[in-house]
């Protein structure tokens, strides 16, 4: 008896680990849903015809956590069973959404977004296309036809309506032709916090926020486009409002527009955008960005002469684009949802340059091409308003150009040189515009032991808060403004402290900063520049360099004689100078320690 209560444990243990496994997710579904299947009693198990939904809301009804819906191509409107106001899809949390497949894939990777056009349809009548849910995935739609014009809160987001949604991410997705009081396209609101990415926002209109409202929301928004967006009082292309601090990077914001102000971008209620590498029309603050038109061919393709062609960072790039084709398929990820596609089999260039630099500075510019179908020579040439400017290269991966000096009353942006690079009658050019310099901090650098020493001499304008100091070992990376090098932000000549990996220490002449954790061998490019209580930056110093190395020590340098034993410091006047010292002292040693054994003898 005690043999079978053991084994009925066990077995119920069985099962109640069985359940806790399928309700963990250890036993997710994929679930179909074709426009035109015919079954009567759909399980959504297969694409077969009597097996696939035919409503994208039943497949999401059946579906639970972690479970993955694939949708066929198609228009899905708003179900039959449903109000024509309410949406054709309503997500779950933890639940992914799939469109873009014709009916028999096998593998999501088979699908194909531009071919099987997948199209979720308010039909101008429902109040929110989607409405979002948390650590879900909504992916490969056109979203069209939303009309937010009931009551609040349906009167906000016609395309995507979130709230309180986290984790959700919208990716290669259309949102068009969509309409609402607040948020057109999209509306974010009450701390959602959705990752926007390879997406067109286009064509959606509203009072406040024609692309996207942001209502106490964090959205991450990275190689989107937005274009033809419209606002009927601000924020044509995105609207943010009450704390909310969009991330948008590698995007395209130009053609919006807005009757009051703000065509691209509207900030307001202690809301601030972070914009980085994006293209947005009229100009917007941040590292990499360009206003200058990117040249958008039909469904906003961009063209070959677009500016948007290789200026987009890596640092959170998607893999590939909104058609699925890799991204970067030239020397960095593009601007925007689409990647411009280089044609194989022809010869093709690609030429990166700094949006600006100083005067006297070199403009050093990256260069790619397909060598294989090129001209073996290739010509570099620079177009320019700017008298004196003169052109070195090697064709060695980098052109290096020396941007000619101002005149004394040249003005910043006085001066624009077109850099241009032409093989085969293909062309390539950027323009760099060369802004007159103003004095920076001074400073000078000393080597260490796998660090640097940067030495400021402080400013007289007693109003300096702060340094940033830019390093890197690529040269180039300091000649952008703000360079787009590493930093360190210090004190301006505080007393002693640790800060991430900076050390300050205050001097009476000068600012000593420590640079720790760097490679020996390895020359640094150095720029500083001072900030004050307001915020307001300087010029960019000049550029300095210097190459970490071990220190040696004067034991070392003069063998057993003892004392003066110090770590040198990293100027080789100083360690002359130090090693003369010790010399000397050397000198002195011995004449003392002859007196000291004549006094002894003389006793």
């Amino acid at each position: 008896m005690r043999y079978r209560s053991l084994s009925a444990i066990k077995h119920a243990v069985g099962i109640l680990l069985a359940i806790a496994i399928f309700n963990t997710g250890a036993w997710a579904r994929t679930l179909y849903v074709k426009a035109d299947a015919t079954g009567t009693d759909p399980t959504g198990l297969t694409w077969e015809d009597e097996d696939a939904f035919t409503v994208i809301q039943d497949a999401m009804d059946a579906a639970t956590d972690e479970d993955e819906i694939w949708v066929a191509k198609g228009t899905y409107y708003v179900p039959a069973s449903l109000a024509t106001s309410e949406a054709v899809l309503t997500m779950k949390d933890g639940v992914a959404v799939y469109g873009g497949f014709y009916g028999t894939e096998e593998n999501l990777s088979e699908r194909d977004l531009t071919t099987n056009e997948t199209k979720l349809d308010g039909n101008g009548e429902s109040y929110h296309v989607v409405v979002g849910a948390s650590n879900a995935v909504l992916d490969g739609f056109t979203i069209t036809g939303g009309n937010a014009a009931g009551d609040d809160p349906d009167d906000n987001g016609g395309g995507v309506y979130n709230k309180d949604v986290s984790n959700l991410v919208i990716s290669k997705c259309i949102i068009e032709n969509n309409s609402a009081n607040d948020g057109g396209g999209i509306y974010n609101y009450y701390y959602s916090t959705p990752t926007v990415t390879n997406c067109i926002l286009r064509n959606n209109s509203a009072y406040r926020g024609g692309g996207m409202f942001n209502n106490e929301s964090t959205p991450e928004i990275t190689n989107c486009t937005f274009n033809g967006n419209s606002a009927d009082d601000r924020g044509g292309g995105i609207y943010s409002y009450d704390n909310s601090s969009p991330v948008i990077t590698n995007c395209i914001l130009w053609g919006d527009s807005a009757g009051t102000s703000g065509n691209e971008i509207y900030d307001t209620g202690s809301s601030s955008s972070d914009v980085e590498y994006s293209d947005v029309q009229g100009g917007y603050t941040g590292a990499g960005n360009i206003n200058q038109n990117p040249q958008l061919e039909s469904e906003l393709h961009l063209s070959p002469d677009s500016p948007c062609i290789d200026h987009g960072t890596e640092a959170g790039a998607p893999s590939d684009d909104i058609e699925g084709f890799e991204r970067p398929s030239g020397l960095y990820p593009d601007m925007g949802a689409y990647e411009y596609q280089f044609s194989t089999g022809t010869c093709w260039i690609s030429l990166v340059c700094p949006v600006s630099v100083s005067e006297n500075s070199p403009i050093i510019c990256e260069i790619a091409y397909n060598g294989s179908e090129c001209a073996d020579t290739l010509s570099l040439g620079i177009n320019n308003t700017c008298a004196g400017a003169t052109v070195t290269d090697d064709l060695d991966g980098t052109g290096s150009y020396n941007a000619p000096e101002q005149g004394e009353d040249a003005g910043p942006g006085s001066c624009v040189a077109e850099v241009q690079m032409v093989a085969d009658g293909e062309s390539d050019s950027e323009i760099v515009t060369i802004n007159e310099a103003e004095a920076g901090p001074s400073f000078y650098l000393e080597f260490g032991n796998e660090r640097i020493y940067v030495y400021i001499t402080p400013l007289e304008d007693t109003e300096v808060d702060r340094y940033i100091i830019y390093y890197s070992s690529v040269e180039k990376d300091l000649n952008s403004d703000p360079p787009t090098s590493n930093s360190e932000t210090v004190d301006y000549c505080g007393t002693h402290e640790e800060e991430a990996e900076i050390s300050i220490k205050s001097i009476a002449t000068e600012c000593k900063y420590t640079i720790e954790g760097l490679n020996n061998g390895v020359t640094y490019y150095v720029r500083v520049r001072a900030v004050d209580t307001s915020d307001d930056e300087s010029e960019l110093s000049e550029i300095k360099s210097v190459t970490p190395q071990e220190t040696q020590t004067l034991m070392d340098a003069i063998g057993e004689s003892g004392g003066c034993a110090a770590t040198s410091p990293g100027r080789d006047a100083d360690i002359a100078g130090t090693l003369l010292m010790c010399f000397i002292w050397a000198l002195s040693f011995a004449a003392l320690r002859r007196r000291l054994i004549h006094a002894r003898r003389v006793k």
